[in-house]
């Protein structure tokens, strides 16, 4: 048996905001689209109504969206006045902080830490709005027939590095492929 590996964009994945434990909270508004966690209301706020419903805070920060053919966002201006702005805010609270941080060689601090994790978080979410979302299925050659895959892969590379891992257990372990090939 000949197996080969194919990316495939996920057309349905879930939405890391309303599915994931994030460390995060996303405040957003918008006229047009339901962004951030739920259960907040799509109305701007300032950061100190943010602060009285939500803190005591450790880490907050601005969030921008740029919307031109597709959405992006992150925590710092785009240079495009007219397609893009502020529309809410992400932050760490301390009680998340004391929850979650360990001190590590990596993350000595708590800012260093906080400020790596609201990022990765919101990184995360810019790839799930791009529709950067991956999976992989491993195909035999001969049938044509799927006989492993995955989904929800955010960033192709982390798909593809997932999938190759997955094709060399199916290389190595045919015989339990066969049934579902056959």
């Amino acid at each position: 048996m000949s197996f080969i590996l194919k990316m495939v964009p996920d057309t349905d994945p879930s939405n890391p905001r309303h599915d994931q434990d994030n460390v995060t909270q996303i405040w957003a508004a918008h006229r047009r689209y339901s962004l951030g966690d739920k259960g907040f209301e799509s109305r701007r706020v300032s950061e100190a109504e943010v602060k009285r419903l939500h803190g005591p805070i450790f880490l907050i920060k601005k969030l921008y969206m740029y919307d031109h053919s597709g959405l992006t966002i992150k925590t710092t201006p785009f240079s495009c006045p007219w397609d893009s702005g502020q529309i809410g805010w992400v932050w760490i609270t301390k009680a998340k902080l004391k929850a979650e941080y360990r001190k590590s060689k990596e993350y000595p601090s708590q800012a260093a830490w906080a400020e790596s994790i609201l990022e990765g978080e919101v990184a995360e979410y810019d790839a799930y709005l791009r529709g950067d979302v991956w999976g992989y299925e491993i195909v035999e050659q001969a049938t044509s027939l799927i006989v492993d895959s995955c989904y929800g892969f955010i960033g192709e590379q982390y798909a593809k590095t997932e999938g190759e891992s997955a094709l060399a257990h199916v290389i190595a372990h045919p015989e339990q492929y066969v049934s579902k090939a056959a």
